[in-house]
């Protein structure tokens, strides 16, 4: 069963791509987007608070043509979720396709989201959420 927390971050999910400032209030003021895989050269590792995540969503998404992702799975721990993410598309300009799967793990207080981390592997991912794989 869900918690509100995985509620939450499905719901953000569900809906970023579409109408990104109605989920915007997931993350807390001091929140960190960790990118520890899928890193760029021109983007930060660390982006640090809501305006800085929205700047790195914008930009990454800005670079691609037909750009879209899917939740493949979600796994709950306590005060986290993590999440498998599958996205795909096509690099403006550089025609590239991109297609990729990654784990985000979101640590959540308060059902906010304070710190979200980008790995790719499940057991790791599983672990930094808390539940055993």
């Amino acid at each position: 069963m869900a918690t509100g927390d995985a509620d939450a971050v499905r719901r953000f999910l569900e809906l970023a791509r579409d109408t990104p400032d109605s989920v915007w209030g997931i993350f807390d003021d001091d929140v960190e987007w960790v990118l520890s895989v899928n890193r760029a050269p021109d983007f930060p590792t660390v982006s640090r608070g809501p305006e800085a995540v929205r700047e790195f969503f914008r930009r990454w998404s800005g670079t691609f043509e037909d750009w879209d992702y899917a939740v493949e799975d979600m796994v709950e721990g306590p005060g986290t979720v993590a999440v498998r993410i599958h996205q795909w598309g096509r690099g403006k300009g550089s025609g590239a396709e991109v297609d990729s799967r990654f784990w985000q793990i979101w640590v959540m207080r308060d059902g906010r989201a304070v710190r979200v981390i980008h790995d790719i592997d499940r057991s790791a991912a599983l672990e930094a959420a808390g539940v055993s794989s």
